[in-house]
């Protein structure tokens, strides 16, 4: 589903509900009944999430929702100080130092290198922040960059809920370089409460749509798909 705003003439939304909705109302122009299989790659699963919450609760049948190496990645410091959960915040930091500390001593070089990419990247936003692209809807990286800053707007401010539905996890085996708690199911745990059945595919996280691991990871979703249209 195409992001509003990618058109230069539409505004982005800044709001995950908002955009969920948009997508929804897109989708029943030509399927207005159901049932619905969602599938969102990394931060598109938190709308995909989101649709099949608000499906749900128009009474629509969501027959498989599944999620692309998609993070639950909010503030933990935030949402810890939030809480006054003095205690978690003190684990926290000692496990995220711990991790840090296991990434180097098995892979030095390149955890220096993620670190060394993290930092200029950082770098390198904060003077997008202060010489950002001239305002210019004819400019495609203007539109896009301008589409990309109000969906991060909008996903820092997501309040994730507890979903009810089964869940299929399609994890990358990348390492992951920064501490995540309830990490085998890249944090959802807690926000999940039907199944999480996570399928581990040999791949990395940007390479889901790149030959020849696109095939490894459509073989994996037939899979699923077939189980659930035998079942039913």
């Amino acid at each position: 589903l195409q992001a509003k705003g990618l058109n230069p003439d539409d505004d982005p939304l800044e709001d995950v509900e908002e955009i969920a909705a948009g997508y929804i109302q897109e989708m029943m122009q030509g399927n207005p009944h159901g049932p619905y299989a969602l599938l969102g790659y990394s931060s598109g699963g938190v709308l995909a999430l989101e649709m099949a919450t608000q499906l749900e609760a128009m009474g629509k049948k969501v027959s498989f929702m599944g999620l692309m190496d998609t993070y639950v990645s909010p503030n933990n410091y935030k949402d810890l100080f939030g809480q006054k959960d003095y205690k978690g915040i003190a684990n926290f930091t000692v496990n995220s130092v711990r991790h840090a500390f296991s990434c180097l001593v098995k892979f030095p070089r390149r955890y220096l290198r993620h670190n060394k990419n993290f930092i200029l990247g950082s770098l390198y936003n904060y003077y997008k922040k202060f010489n950002p692209i001239k305002a210019d809807k004819a400019n495609p990286l203007y539109v896009l960059d301008r589409l990309q800053k109000a969906h991060q707007r909008a996903l820092t401010k997501y309040q994730f809920k507890r979903y009810a539905m089964k869940v299929h996890l399609f994890k990358a085996n990348n390492e992951v370089w920064n501490y995540v708690r309830y990490g085998e199911t890249n944090g959802f745990e807690p926000y999940i409460d039907g199944e999480i059945k996570v399928i581990n595919i040999p791949l990395g996280h940007l390479q889901f749509f790149e030959p020849p691991f696109v095939k490894i990871f459509a073989s994996e979703l037939k899979n699923v798909l077939d189980t659930i249209n035998d079942a039913s």
